[in-house]
């Protein structure tokens, strides 16, 4: 696609193009798609790559291939807000770019409508606008009147100026009567829905409503499509389907949800969704870590905790692939999928790969919580690991083939020597809790099983005062307080957790707008409603009397 929503196929739209911007080496063809453009560069074919905005070593499908890319390009850019990546593990240079509460420009949403983004905060540092970091560049290769701006509002005009050239109701994008506003005017623009033109349709709110199409016929075009099964097949040896997708509270990789610790209270961890009779083939229960391997997987290894759901299907898994290597030891799902497209948009097969599972027998379970050198140093220390943020402290989930007691010596060389700390060790548990001046420096807190420690209790510990001897105690005991028992967050505007929403379901409140009106959940953004609905089912049906359903024999391996 060339500017402006122009077609790179139409001779009249290349000619447009071509004429407004005076550029007489304009493309004829279209470029590669990200799955080639990672492959050419594997192969040598591609010399630089600027990645903007985006991880895609996280989340690009078959993430050795793209690993094995950047290792091989000469020149790697990368923009971004982020201080860490995956990516960014990979660039030559690294550009700090501006954040949305930094940017001063226009968005665009999905019903054409076009609003001001006005910046919050000053750009941090050296951050610049990615406008700002293009023109530097095009001017620094000699492009100085191509990229001479000095404020959005000449690009934006630009960008309208091209919408209407040779447009003549031709094509939706019309911007044509914004090309003209000066500085001021753009800075005061208000919400505006395209296409705009004086000629067709100001403004319109629905488009073709009036049954004409931007088409030379002006009637709607289909397009024909074949069919066909997923290009990764299950076999004998790779035997379950993995499905991939979102949870609700996350974004993209987590470059900037991961950042706010309000947003990990509903879901903190990555998962692996499996069928109760597949976890029983697999001898597998909630909680525990299973390694699943796919053809593509290149020797990178992806380690999930089992989260047991009756609600996915037989011999099918669904994992959420927001997690990634700056996350976790083993949580590199987009390397469980092959670089499989779709031909016509290039969309990667991201929903249908091929897996085999097996369980991870570990004998060590727990986290490790408090000052963040301090857990940085002991996640290096164990086999697996998890960054699950909390709003004071830094905090890892850790497992490791070690049991808890053979664990001690290695934890041991770690501790602060200018601290105090006590242990309570037995058959089961090991604890360890570091202290200064009676404040809580350090926590580690191991188990011979999966155990789910609050990370609220641990926070009000770190953040409240001296330490008293029942809390210590509570610590070594891995016991929290009753206040801290109440399941995890399910609506996190409100902090509404669990438990607390399934007593208000049991006094009678078994409508949304019912737990809404006594508890608040769901009254704000509104995302938990769902979530809400389904406890109402589940915890309805406890109390009611149901059949016992029939087992068959018709699933197999």
């Amino acid at each position: 696609m060339l500017a402006a929503h122009m077609d790179i196929d139409n001779p009249q739209h290349h000619a447009t193009v071509k004429e407004f911007w005076q550029a007489p080496n304009l493309i004829t063809k279209p470029g590669l798609r990200a799955v080639d453009m990672f492959q050419a560069a594997a192969d040598g074919k591609v010399k630089c790559l600027w990645i903007m905005a985006t991880n895609p070593v996280a989340s690009m499908p078959n993430r050795a291939l793209v690993e094995a890319a950047l290792k091989n390009c000469e020149l790697v850019i990368v923009s971004d807000t982020a201080a860490q990546t995956d990516t960014l593990n990979y660039a030559h240079i690294a550009l700090p770019a501006t954040g949305w509460s930094e940017k001063n420009g226009t968005v665009t949403n999905s019903e054409r409508r076009i609003s001001r983004q006005r910046g919050l905060v000053e750009p941090m540092g050296e951050a610049k606008h990615d406008w700002e970091i293009l023109s530097m560049v095009g001017r620094a290769m000699g492009f100085e009147e191509a990229f001479a701006y000095q404020h959005p509002a000449e690009i934006f005009a630009e960008h309208c100026a091209l919408t209407a050239a040779n447009n003549n109701g031709t094509r939706a994008l019309d911007l044509g009567p914004l090309a003209s506003l000066n500085t001021a005017q753009y800075d005061s623009l208000r919400p505006q829905q395209w296409p705009l033109s004086d000629t067709h349709r100001i403004g319109a709110y629905r488009l073709f409503a009036d049954g004409s199409f931007y088409t030379p016929n002006g009637k709607a075009n289909f397009v024909a499509i074949t069919p066909r099964l997923p290009e990764q097949q299950t076999s004998a040896e790779y035997p379950f389907v993995l499905n991939t997708g979102r949870v609700r509270d996350q974004w993209h990789t987590m470059t900037r949800t991961g950042n706010a610790p309000r947003l990990l209270k509903h879901i903190d961890r990555p998962w692996l969704s499996i069928h109760p009779v597949d976890a029983q083939v697999l001898d597998v229960k909630d909680g525990d870590l299973i390694k699943a391997e796919a053809a593509c997987s290149g020797g990178i290894e992806v380690i999930l905790p089992v989260k047991i759901d009756d609600k996915q299907r037989r011999g099918e898994m669904f994992a959420p692939f927001h997690w990634s290597a700056t996350w976790g030891s083993h949580a590199r799902v987009g390397a469980l999928l092959n670089g499989a497209n779709d031909a016509l948009s290039g969309q990667p097969e991201l929903k249908h790969g091929a897996i085999k599972l097996s369980p991870v027998a570990m004998q060590s379970y727990g986290l490790v919580y408090g000052e963040e050198t301090l857990v940085n140093a002991l996640q290096s220390a164990t086999y697996y690991y998890l960054n699950t943020l909390t709003s004071v402290a830094a905090c890892i989930e850790i497992a490791d083939q070690r049991d808890p007691q053979s664990m001690v010596a290695e934890v041991i060389k770690h501790l602060p020597k200018d601290a105090q700390w006590a242990t309570l060790q037995g058959p089961h548990q090991l604890s360890i809790v570091v202290t200064r001046k009676n404040k809580l420096v350090l926590a580690i807190l191991l188990a011979d099983k999966p155990t789910d420690i609050p990370r609220d209790w641990l926070d009000s510990l770190y953040n409240g005062d001296e330490l008293s001897p029942e809390q210590i105690n509570g610590l070594l005991e891995q016991q929290p307080d009753d206040a801290f028992l109440l399941g995890k967050v399910v609506c996190s505007c409100f902090g509404v957790r669990e438990n607390t929403i399934k007593q208000a379901i049991a006094e009678g409140n078994n409508t949304v707008a019912g737990l809404g009106k006594a508890l608040k959940c769901g009254t704000n953004c509104g995302s938990c409603k769902t979530e809400l609905a389904s406890l109402i089912e589940s915890t309805s049906a406890v109390s009611k009397p149901h059949l016992k359903e029939e087992t068959t024999n018709e699933y197999a391996l």
